[in-house]
């Protein structure tokens, strides 16, 4: 949706048309001129966003987390619980702006004075410079390339005609894109082309809206069509993939424009009142680099859908043996041969790899529904049976049943994995 730039001193942050077409352009606007709403697109903002802008409703004293940084090698990336801001591939930073970030309009209309967004926020509430409200929401990024995004966004305060989580890329080192689905549309506003294929070129993609004082801008989208659903960026250096793996997601774009090249999940309108999930791997990798087969999702767990990554290659006997109890300690049953192809990778890295893996299944649907249906005491004896193949220890029950009752489901996890027990039965 909008293009925050004022890092990198640009002379406006800019935004681009989304995804819902039809209706009427307001009054006294031309169609496919920026600045008209009404039309079920998102306006072009024309000035800097401006934290003085209006009153920060749900931004904490102290302002957002401390950021925290990852690195795998050859990629790095900065982010917090707001955003991710910036993704960095050898010496080369690819993104721009605000990066990865989350941003809403009540309206339709990009209002940089009234945008509520994650970034500037408390890590709570959608930051919001003005009139308009900013929702709950939760944005948790682990791993380490593959980065896995966990966000939930509601009960929503209002209804918001667009939401999205757009990815601000640098425009000289992308020029291609490409999607797992087959077919999409070019254009902005009122103004769409249907076109076969599942591939482009940034250059092709036509720019009917206009940003005055900046230049043209233009979008291609698809429907993104459940679990599994892969979009990527590419140039001569890296390109971007981002996988869809649960949520509401409706569209991915790609934003054509004067700035940057964009690759965002949008979706749609949001009524009041509903809750937003999104769950997705991002991966960046060498121009000549193929990512991981993908799997197909795993059957829905109790409670929902509980789609498992699409695989990074193969797994191994030490990974199995090392996943096995995770599974079997969180979820109550075995790892199926979908979440042996995501995990056995981050298994075989030994103990930081599977406290990573841990906590993407701690930030699963499913773990959440068997959390819900377990009480303390159950849920410990689970692990301990799933962990060590035993029941809980007198020590181990007066220690773990208070932090389980405080919520510090993680830390106890942690711990477990941590022990001198396990490293021993798992050769760690």
């Amino acid at each position: 949706m909008a293009l925050d730039l004022k890092k990198k001193n640009s002379p406006a942050s800019s935004a681009i048309p989304g995804s819902d077409s039809g209706g009427p352009a307001a009054k006294g606007h031309k169609k496919n001129q920026v600045g008209q709403s009404g039309y079920g697109a998102q306006k072009m903002a024309l000035q800097p966003q401006k934290k003085g802008g209006g009153k920060n409703k749900n931004q904490a004293p102290g302002g957002k987390a401390k950021s925290a940084s990852t690195s795998d090698g050859k990629v790095k990336a900065k982010y917090d619980n707001t955003q991710i801001s910036e993704i960095t591939f050898g010496n080369q930073v690819l993104t721009v702006g605000e990066g990865f970030y989350v941003i809403g309009s009540e309206t339709g209309e990009d209002r940089p004075d009234q945008n509520v967004r994650s970034p500037d926020s408390d890590g709570q509430n959608l930051y919001s410079p003005g009139d308009w409200k900013g929702a709950p929401f939760s944005l948790k990024i682990t791993g380490s390339n593959p980065f896995f995004v966990h966000l939930t966004i509601g009960p929503m305060p209002t209804k918001y005609a667009t939401l999205s989580v757009p990815l601000d890329l640098a425009k000289g080192l992308f020029d291609s894109f490409s999607f797992s689905g087959s077919g999409y549309e070019v254009g902005a506003g009122g103004t769409w082309q249907k076109k076969p294929g599942n591939s482009g070129k940034f250059k092709d993609i036509p720019q009917p809206a206009h940003i005055p004082g900046h230049g043209p801008v233009g979008v291609a989208k698809t429907a993104i069509k459940g679990p599994g659903f892969w979009a990527e960026v590419s140039g001569a250096l890296a390109k971007i993939r981002r996988t869809v793996l649960s949520g509401n997601a409706k569209e991915m774009h790609f934003y054509h424009h004067p700035y940057t090249h964009n690759i965002e999940i949008n979706f749609g309108s949001v009524s009041k009142g509903s809750v937003v999930t999104h769950q997705e791997k991002l991966e960046v990798l060498a121009a000549n680099e193929a990512p991981g087969k993908p799997t197909t999702p795993e059957p829905p767990g109790p409670g929902g859908s509980t789609p498992t990554p699409p695989g990074q290659g193969g797994s191994s006997g030490t990974a199995k043996q090392r996943l096995e109890p995770l599974y079997k300690g969180l979820l109550g049953r075995s790892p199926d041969e979908a979440g042996l192809s995501t995990f056995g990778p981050q298994a075989n890295q030994g103990l930081p790899g599977l406290k990573a893996v841990a906590a993407q299944i701690l930030g699963s649907p499913e773990f959440k529904a068997v959390r819900g249906k377990l009480k303390e005491t159950a849920l410990l004896g689970q692990m301990y049976q799933g962990f060590f193949g035993r029941k809980v220890d007198p020590a181990g029950a007066a220690t773990f049943t208070p932090w389980l009752m405080q919520g510090k489901v993680e830390d106890v996890v942690r711990s477990l994995i941590e022990s001198a027990e396990f490293r021993a039965k798992y050769k760690l």
